[in-house]
């Protein structure tokens, strides 16, 4: 069973998380720069864990899930480079 503190620093990264998950879609809704690199960066951090998992258990799910990362991630960069562009 989870004692108070383990619950305490558990409550305390969920909502830590759900934060960044908060603050990445309000950059995004509100076309923000910074927006898209925090969707591009926490999307990315993802993909060596997909990776893994397609390669020990392969299945058409896992394999969809990664596709679909890395479509949002390459969006997301090739905005980030359009803007850059645009500015320049």
């Amino acid at each position: 069973m989870l004692g108070a503190a383990n619950l305490r620093s558990l409550l305390l990264a969920v909502a830590g998380y759900a934060m960044v998950r908060f603050l990445e879609a309000y950059g995004l809704w509100r076309d923000r720069a910074w927006g898209k690199w925090l969707g591009a960066l926490s999307g990315a951090l993802y993909l060596p864990f997909e990776l893994r998992h397609l390669v020990y258990r392969p299945t058409a799910a896992s394999g969809v899930v990664i596709a679909i990362n890395i479509v949002v991630v390459g969006f997301l960069t090739w905005e980030i480079s359009n803007r850059r562009r645009a500015q320049s």
